[in-house]
């Protein structure tokens, strides 16, 4: 914009805003140049950073910008090509991914049938993956009332 254009305070058409929100974390694949192969999964970017000998900001970069670091390219997992994630579920383990280390454990039950559900390390996974607010689940918990008609919430 030029500033001795005429008419500055008249609204002008910027173009469309894109919202963009990804965070950058979780598991972290390394893959071979040709990005055929998944050769090792690191628990976290800093952990592969780490083992390569690299500052961690320089694994969020090759991530980031899908350029190679130390020969290998990088990717975080659940944006690897599913056929290349089965080929190394074959013969080996994903690591454990990484806790908050403020969550708290959270046991849900079937409300029904009382039987565990699943555990989960936060409030907020709870809330990602029920769709359920973290007000909501601290009141059941709280009050030991039963959540949507399905879930009980139990503090581990």
């Amino acid at each position: 914009m030029d500033r001795k254009e005429r008419d500055l305070d008249k609204p002008r058409n910027i173009g469309e805003t894109v919202v963009t929100i990804e965070k950058n974390q979780g598991q972290v694949a390394m893959l071979d140049l040709n990005k055929t192969k998944v050769i090792k999964v690191f628990k976290l970017a800093k952990d592969a950073a780490k083992e390569i000998l690299q500052h961690p900001s320089a694994m969020s970069t090759a991530i980031k910008h899908s350029v190679p670091l130390n020969n290998h390219y990088w990717l975080r997992w659940q944006y690897v090509d599913p056929a290349l994630q089965r080929a190394y579920l074959q013969s080996n383990n994903l690591p454990e991914k990484a806790k908050n280390p403020r969550g708290m454990k959270i046991n849900v039950f079937d409300s029904e049938t009382n039987e565990l559900v699943q555990t989960f390390g936060s409030l907020m996974e709870i809330q990602k993956e029920l769709k359920i607010s973290i007000k909501l689940v601290k009141d059941c918990m709280e009050s030991n009332a039963i959540c949507r008609g399905k879930y009980k919430f139990v503090k581990c």
